[in-house]
């Protein structure tokens, strides 16, 4: 019952693996660099902030100011050629242009306030 193993077997404690010569990671010993690993945080960081800054954009200081981090974001990602950069960009402005609206709506609200709250004061006493 002997085996014919070849060198090869785990009761010997080698354990390598036969690779043709030329092959990646064969004879020759060539392995090829590792990928390099992108970086796109500040894209992600301007579509995340770009994102929640639409969605929280009817509270017009919360949108407005993570539309402007969303735009920020955006500019230095795509001067750094990452991911994500123009979604950010588009998003922020997005979110700064309804913040802008819901601003002025607010304004012209507080400035029609007082004659409102006379009118309803008014409408009360009867």
């Amino acid at each position: 019952m002997e085996e014919n193993n070849n060198g090869n077997s785990p009761q010997d404690g080698n354990n390598r693996q036969e690779v043709s010569s030329g092959a990646v990671g064969g004879d020759n010993g060539y392995v090829p660099p590792a990928p390099a690993a992108s970086n796109d945080t500040l894209g992600i960081i301007g579509l995340i902030a770009g994102i929640v800054g639409v969605l929280m954009s009817c509270c017009w200081p919360l949108g407005m100011a993570l539309g402007i981090t969303a735009l920020v974001c955006g500019i230095i990602a795509k001067t750094r050629e990452q991911r994500f950069s123009i979604a950010g960009i588009v998003l922020g402005i997005i979110a700064l242009v309804i913040g802008i609206v819901f601003l002025v709506f607010s304004i012209a609200n507080l400035m029609y306030l007082p004659e409102f709250m006379n009118e309803f004061m008014y409408q009360m006493d009867y």
